[in-house]
């Protein structure tokens, strides 16, 4: 069997991957495929000072599975502080329904700032999934 012949559900699983990976990096994210995983990370909000530092990290985790071409999304947000963190304007907007969050938050201050915008890549995900005809599913806990 030689190197270069690829199964159907292989070839299938780099494309897609390859497509969401193009489209996540044009948008600030840093992207990183590990076998049928993508992780992909954004720094959001930044805000530091000579006291200390506020940062939120937004990150995504796709796991393709080619077999039954089903894509499973895991969305996170993290906030770290250390030391003082600047002092900051936030404001906040939030919405569940069922399973599906969507935050805004924006943060500005003197330190820096950012906008976070939780749920928004899932809305796009899930539609590039239905164009290219693979199942969508939103993950809660481990994927």
């Amino acid at each position: 069997m030689g190197a270069d012949i690829v199964p159907d559900s292989q070839a299938d699983n780099a494309s897609f991957a390859a497509l969401l990976t193009e489209k996540l990096e044009a948008t600030g994210w840093i992207v990183r495929l590990a076998g049928d995983f993508l992780e992909a990370e954004k720094e959001a909000i930044l805000a530091k000072w000579l006291l200390g530092s506020r940062r939120v990290k937004h990150r995504l985790l796709l796991r393709l599975d080619a077999t039954t071409r089903k894509l499973t999304l895991k969305e996170t947000s993290t906030e770290t502080s250390i030391g003082i963190p600047p002092p900051a304007f936030s404001v906040t907007f939030s919405k569940q329904q069922g399973l599906e969050v969507v935050q805004d938050r924006v943060d500005t201050g003197i330190g820096g700032g950012g906008v976070l915008h939780y749920g928004e890549p899932r809305k796009w995900i899930e539609q590039e999934c239905a164009r290219a005809g693979w199942a969508f599913r939103l993950a809660i806990g481990a994927v």
